[in-house]
């Protein structure tokens, strides 16, 4: 908007000068007194007042934005977020803690945690850290072992062959290397990482780890009380994770977050203003439904992979503008495929690079801060505007 002025302010103003100039002149003034009211004009207009509004108000809202503990990365951001139509929010790691942990096993082979840590240790996603670090934390024959767990990223998902990595088990603050020859003998080479589970041979025998679909397009027999227990953990918005050999499934893991305490809050507050909120997942509906339930809340996307994102912001871009709030590196082409991009800040400098915005410490609650600050500003900036145009259009005429 300022741009859009100046392009017209600076030659009115110019014009202006040399008009006075010449009238001073045509009316009997001397070529020194003509000059010296054509500088006149340029001096009191320069340095502009219209010139300083924007920045001053900018560099006061980015102030105010890093004392709440959020840098701005664009300052664009102030005139963008504040028209916002559409607000879409990542579930996993934004609206919940993203910190994924076994909160329950069942199995009737003692062998199967360790083959389901031993397959799951080459998929990179949150899930499967959590089951190799409940494997890790388990003593050796039990089952039962504390849950631990770890937010990771997106799963791999290309059906080749995989390698391991390192994962961080809850609460060392570091990584822990998982070894090759830990656990039952595993052809790492035959390893496939999908995007439903992961399939190898384990001790010479085909296993696989994953959804419950996964077991049953692998022909593996699912006994009641596994697929019972399943069904209650998904409606439970918890996610199932089967593991099978030999023609049946022979465990389960119930594996979940939690929502963070101020969701609900935060949610409400995005939603003032006749602003939609929609909730982007990679999880089923039924992982999504409490947070679908919510009265502010006016859609939910499940089941969508990181091109699913961003598919979904342009669709939502049909409706306005849209503003995205997420973390985790399969945010990040969301982030950057929206008109305002808001990280809250996790494990990877990657969203942060594609977001205007970056909440530092990683709470959601700051999130609607920025909105009213970012409105805030926009409205400094407009009536700074209006100041400086009343200021000139008293003092060039004088």
């Amino acid at each position: 908007l300022a741009d859009r002025l100046a392009t017209v302010f600076v030659p009115v103003v110019v014009t202006v000068a040399v008009l006075a100039a010449g009238a001073t002149l045509i009316l009997g003034g001397t070529p020194t007194n003509a000059l010296l009211v054509g500088l006149t004009v340029l001096v009191v207009s320069c340095p502009c007042a219209l010139g300083l509004a924007t920045p001053l108000a900018v560099a006061a809202g980015v102030q105010r934005a890093a004392e709440d503990g959020i840098v701005v990365a664009s300052e664009t951001l102030f005139e963008t977020l504040p028209g916002t139509d559409v607000v879409a929010i990542d579930k996993t790691g934004t609206l919940t803690s993203g910190r994924m942990a076994v909160r329950e096993t069942l199995v009737d082979d003692e062998a199967a945690i360790e083959r389901a840590a031993a397959l799951e240790r080459y998929a990179t996603h949150p899930v499967a850290d959590a089951i190799v670090a409940h494997a890790a934390a388990a003593p050796a024959g039990d089952g039962g072992a504390a849950p631990v767990g770890d937010g990771g990223t997106a799963p791999a998902g290309d059906g080749g062959t995989a390698t391991p990595h390192r994962e961080s088990v809850a609460g060392d603050g570091g990584s822990v290397a998982r070894s090759e020859t830990r656990g039952p003998a595993l052809d790492a080479e035959a390893v496939s990482v999908e995007p439903t589970g992961v399939v190898g041979p384990i001790d010479g025998q085909r296993t696989v780890v994953g959804h419950p679909d996964r077991l049953a397009e692998a022909g593996l027999t699912i006994p009641d009380r596994y697929a019972e227990r399943a069904a209650e953990a998904t409606a439970a918005g918890a996610v199932p994770v089967l593991i099978g050999w030999n023609g049946r499934c022979r465990g389960l893991f119930v594996v979940g977050d939690e929502p963070r305490a101020t969701w609900q809050d935060t949610v409400a507050a995005l939603s003032e203003g006749d602003r939609d909120v929609v909730v982007l997942t990679g999880d089923d509906e039924a992982a999504a439904a409490s947070f679908a339930d919510h009265p502010d809340v006016d859609e939910v996307f499940a089941g969508l992979p990181p091109d699913g994102k961003v598919a979904a912001i342009r669709r939502l871009r049909d409706r306005g503008r849209v503003a995205m709030i997420g973390d985790g590196a399969n945010d990040a082409p969301a982030l950057a495929a929206a008109d305002v991009g808001i990280a809250i800040a996790g494990g990877t400098s990657l969203p942060a690079d594609a977001a205007d915005a970056v909440v530092t410490d990683g709470r959601l609650a700051p999130v609607p801060t920025l909105f009213d600050l970012a409105a805030g500003t926009r409205r400094r900036v407009r009536q700074n505007l209006v100041w400086a145009l009343c200021y000139n259009a008293v003092a060039i005429p004088l």
